[in-house]
């Protein structure tokens, strides 16, 4: 090989190294700090979510009492190993929360009307006072 091809290589090589360093010393660190925990957050509202629809489930069917849903889901989570804490809680009740707005979007598209707040089904001649 000529000398400028061997020096061309060896400035690619320092150029490769170069960038690994610096993806280990600023991006590995920038990772673990920001796109980890989000990633276990989104787990764990995934896990809440689950767990909500099972207990609404299981307390359709009778298995458990509607007042002892959210022990279901506080017992399972500490289950798994999560501490309920306040923002968990709050996942629970957004949890709760999408699962009623679902149902509601379902229950519109099967019965092609508009339901007020109470979930009851409104005409919307009556509504609009004609």
């Amino acid at each position: 090989m000529s000398e400028t091809s061997e020096i061309i290589i060896v400035v690619i090589r320092l150029v490769m190294a170069v960038v690994a360093a610096v993806v280990t010393v600023f991006l590995v660190p920038w990772l673990k700090g920001n796109v980890v925990p989000w990633l276990k957050e989104k787990r764990l509202y995934q896990l809440v979510k689950y767990f909500v629809m099972a207990a609404e489930k299981l307390a359709s069917t009778g298995v458990i009492s509607k007042a002892a849903k959210l022990d279901y889901v506080v017992s399972l989570l500490t289950k798994y190993g999560y501490s309920v804490d306040a923002p968990v809680r709050a996942m629970i009740e957004a949890a709760v929360e999408e699962l009623d707005v679902l149902a509601g979007n379902v229950a519109h598209s099967i019965t092609g009307g508009d339901a007020d707040d109470s979930g009851q089904q409104t005409d919307p001649e009556v509504s609009a006072g004609t």
